[in-house]
């Protein structure tokens, strides 16, 4: 495992002094951008508060130096002054930390919706291969996940400035007494602030390597407690299987990652001891001289508080800095998926409408895989046609409905709409043509009038989609109505459709579009003989002076289609009107035989 990480990190890019303070760079402009007011408190209380320490400690030098004097002139008088000056210095201390804390709240919530903003730009935008490759899965897993690391790397930015500053200001005046204390403490820290950083990419590194495996994880502990397997799992017992497999992914990630952590601990513990017994020598050299009356009492108490500032901002440095090395390789992962262009660009051409259809020569294998799904399908589609697709499950119907609305683009051959390569077309364009049933479609967790008109800004034909698809009755008897939410997860008035339902009220989503394009894949899938026949009727009429094609395994439903193109194997084998294909005693008579004989049974 550690020769792959070593393996992985060679791929990285070098970590050096212009990488470190771009990040840093980067850090503060996405602090100011979010808030420039908050960002200034911040860095101000960052700047000021080693400073306090500092006061705080010369206060206390003079108070035991007052304290061990043997004038008895006004100490009283002294004393008093000095520990005011201690309770201004503590409430000025206290309110500077309220601020910055107050800061930091409000900016957090800033950033997270920044972050959380950018992370569905991505999704959105991203080709549809994102969610179907599970290279890219993974990929997008890591992503996101780094993306989050984002407001850590502010953080840390900000605290290293703080540390930066304390460091500087005791070192310098620990190097106005003896310059050698603070060099000796600083090169003796050295070795440990190199082997933080070199094991933090080595952390690094072995989390990316297990994306695949925290997906996993995730999945199996989504079975267990959500709501849509919650059935399954408790029929089926899966309960001990789900703990079983969870908890062996989890050991063997566990077992690995705490091999490096505990090699880490080791050797960055053995090294953090080096400052700490050059303190104590330290420390025993100040100690001799106030025996020897060169120091006072009160300069041993101000330099050990210095010498132990002193230590502690060199370690906060070496921390916030290896966390900052290790959150800017997250942040190279997020720009480096930034970069990965597109394979479906946009075109130039505005379209709409959608007059014919041309699949010339089409081949498609999907990204990733070997298998070719479609093999050199020529068919055309025209105006007012009515055309049904029927194969065997993977015989390449959904492939084409995804390549027309320009999911994926062709491997071999071309597609052409109204003349023109589909490629030319503006995208958006392209698919505000198209009214869309997809199998399977899914039900939005908002009303029952927002899940039919969508991101329409059209208010007009709801209650004809819906009564068209007949769902109209779902809604009518839906305790608000249309504004009834689809489902109770949220509203305690909502509503739980049956599958049947969720499809009717998805294809009035379809209905309500009314393009000129429509495409059903599978649309009665769900749906009782009763509801079937409406929603067939329904179809034949909304689909009059549109192209439709449209796939269903119950070769009786094509009936209302004026032309049936059969596929096996990616390849279109037959093709012709439901009569002409009976006819013919081919694959398409063979397949309607089947059901047909299966019902005869049934009486």
């Amino acid at each position: 495992m550690l020769e792959r990480i070593n393996c992985n990190m060679n791929s990285t890019r070098k970590f050096s002094m212009a990488v470190f303070f771009s990040s840093l760079r980067y850090c503060f402009s996405l602090l100011w951008q979010s808030s420039p007011f908050y960002t200034f408190m911040r860095f101000i209380g960052k700047c000021i508060s080693p400073f306090v320490s500092i006061a705080l400690s010369f206060v206390t030098k003079y108070i035991l130096d007052l304290l061990a004097s043997s004038d008895a002139g006004s100490r009283l008088t002294r004393l008093a002054v000095l520990i005011l000056a201690i309770l201004l210095i503590s409430a000025f201390s206290t309110l500077l930390q309220k601020l910055v804390s107050y800061a930091e709240s409000m900016q957090n919530e800033v950033l997270q919706r920044h972050i959380q903003m950018d992370l569905m730009e991505k999704a959105v935008t991203a080709d549809i291969e994102l969610f179907d490759n599970p290279k890219k899965k993974d990929r997008f897993a890591s992503v996101t996940r780094d993306s989050f690391a984002v407001t850590y790397l502010v953080w840390n930015a900000l605290d290293l400035v703080g540390g930066g500053v304390s460091l500087i200001s005791a070192f310098a005046v620990l190097c106005s007494s003896n310059p050698l204390y603070g060099i000796l403490v600083g090169l003796a820290s050295v070795p440990s602030a190199l082997a933080t950083r070199a094991y933090t990419k080595i952390v690094y590194q072995f989390d990316l390597s297990q994306t695949n495996q925290e997906r996993r994880k995730n999945y199996l502990f989504d079975l267990a407690t959500s709501a849509p397997y919650a059935a399954n799992v408790r029929f089926y017992n899966l309960g001990a299987m789900l703990k079983e497999r969870y908890t062996g992914i989890w050991k063997d990630v566990y077992d690995q990652k705490r091999k490096l952590i505990r090699k880490r601990m080791v050797l960055t513990s053995v090294l953090q001891l080096l400052p700490d017994v050059l303190v104590v020598l330290i420390l025993f050299d100040i100690g001799r001289r106030v025996i020897a009356g060169h120091y006072t009492i009160g300069d041993y108490s101000l330099y050990s508080g210095l010498l132990s500032q002193l230590i502690g901002a060199i370690f906060l440095c070496v921390e916030y800095g290896g966390q900052i090395v290790e959150n800017r390789l997250k942040l190279e992962n997020v720009s480096s998926f930034e970069k990965i262009p597109r394979s479906i660009t946009d075109g130039e051409l505005p379209i709409r409408r959608i007059d014919s259809v041309e699949f010339r020569q089409v081949s498609f294998t999907y990204p990733g895989t070997e298998r070719e799904v479609l093999d050199r399908v020529s068919f055309q589609l025209r105006h007012s046609e009515r055309v049904a697709l029927v194969g065997l499950n993977g015989a390449g119907k959904s492939t084409i409905m995804k390549l027309l609305m320009r999911f994926y683009d062709v491997t071999e051959g071309s597609i052409r709409i109204n003349g023109r390569d589909i490629r030319e077309y503006r995208l958006e364009d392209l698919r505000s043509c198209f009214s869309v049933y997809l199998q399977n479609d899914i039900i939005f967790g908002f009303s029952i009038q927002e899940n039919v008109r969508l991101n329409s800004g059209r208010e007009d034909s709801i209650w004809n989609a819906l009564a068209l698809s007949g769902a109209d009755i779902i809604a009518r008897d839906a305790p608000r109505k249309a504004e009834t939410s689809v489902t109770r997860q949220f509203d305690e008035d909502g509503i739980e459709l049956s599958e049947g339902q969720k499809q009717r009220l998805a294809l009035a989503r379809t209905f309500y579009r009314n393009c000129s394009f429509v495409i059903l894949d599978e649309p009665s899938s769900s749906l009782d003989p009763e509801a079937e026949d409406k929603v067939l009727h329904s179809l034949e009429q909304f689909s009059q002076g549109k192209i439709a094609l449209f796939t269903s395994h119950r070769l009786t439903n094509v009936s209302i289609a004026d032309r049936i193109l059969v596929l096996e194997d990616g390849r279109i084998v037959e093709e012709g009107t439901k009569e002409e294909l009976l006819q013919q005693s081919g694959r398409f008579a063979e397949l309607y035989e089947l059901q047909a004989e299966k019902y005869r049974r049934r009486d």
